[in-house]
């Protein structure tokens, strides 16, 4: 998420240049905004349905990798 915004990422530590996305710094959202969080919720809505709709199958294959 926050590769989205206008900060960046450092996602290369130790090397302290940040990445965003898009490339465009002015393209992407700012912090605290409306946008971010409307795309928070959606994913995180996105996150409820996915593991809802899929449980069996998730649960199935957690259950393969304790075994």
């Amino acid at each position: 998420m926050d590769t989205l915004t206008k900060e960046g990422v450092p996602w290369l530590l130790p090397i302290p240049l940040k990445f965003g996305l898009p490339p465009l710094r002015s393209a992407r959202i700012t912090t605290g905004k409306k946008a971010e969080k409307a795309i928070f919720l959606s994913l995180l809505l996105f996150d409820i349905w996915f593991v809802a709709s899929r449980y069996q199958e998730l649960l199935t294959l957690v259950h393969q990798h304790i075994v």
